[in-house]
């Protein structure tokens, strides 16, 4: 069954299609200060916090809403450094932010945005059809993060072709930084028919800056 329902004029994300991929959260890339793991296990419980944000939304009368979802993100990411996303309603929160504005033209080359839709791709096993529809709907695919993080996935599961070809549509439509793609590129076409060790290799190189993460 396919995850996605594209359509040309009208793209609809069938979020509920994932529902058996979806996997715990996963720890941040980044640690976090030690400080503010004391203060979140202090502060609000974690029904508090959807609570208040959900809230905080409904009274919203700004210019930019995307900025309090992430807040509501980060919000969550920092109360559970791992644990259960049904619990935490992680996965939940980053679909009605994306299904709020995934037709929201602020937002289409937001770079926020799409650290919010790489935390979804990071969240399911599965995440071909979501690379393939940001791709196909031209959201976010001016940032070579878009492109790489969709390659790495692809050479994760062994299709250095396909991860290759991802990688030149990124350098060809000009996404930035176009450095991180040329340097990736250039390790993929050198490793060749490569070996599992070498896509490790390459999925792991300490040169390529992180993903955006929050």
């Amino acid at each position: 069954m396919a995850n996605y329902i594209l359509m040309e004029m009208s793209p609809i994300i069938d979020f509920d299609a994932f529902e058996d991929s979806k996997e715990n959260i996963k720890p941040l890339r980044v640690g976090r200060d030690a400080m503010t793991l004391v203060k979140a296990v202090h502060s609000d419980s974690l029904e508090e916090i959807h609570v208040r944000y959900s809230q905080e939304l409904q009274r919203y009368a700004g210019d930019d809403p995307l900025a309090l979802w992430i807040q509501y993100i980060e919000a969550i990411q920092t109360y559970y450094t791992t644990g259960d996303s049904k619990r935490s309603r992680f996965v939940q929160t980053l679909e009605s932010c994306l299904l709020e504005y995934r037709d929201d033209d602020r937002y289409r080359n937001d770079e926020r945005f799409l650290k919010v839709w790489l935390l979804y791709t990071d969240s399911v096993t599965e995440p071909d059809d979501i690379y393939q529809f940001l791709l196909k709907n031209e959201i976010c695919t001016q940032f070579s993060a878009l492109y790489r993080s969709y390659a790495i996935y692809l050479l994760r599961r062994g299709q250095c072709c396909k991860a290759n070809t991802i990688v030149v549509r990124g350098i060809e439509c000009g996404a930035h930084p176009v450095r991180d793609l040329r340097l990736l590129l250039q390790h993929i076409q050198a490793a060749g028919g490569s070996t599992t060790t070498d896509v490790r290799s390459i999925v792991s190189l300490s040169t390529l800056r992180p993903l955006l993460p929050f």
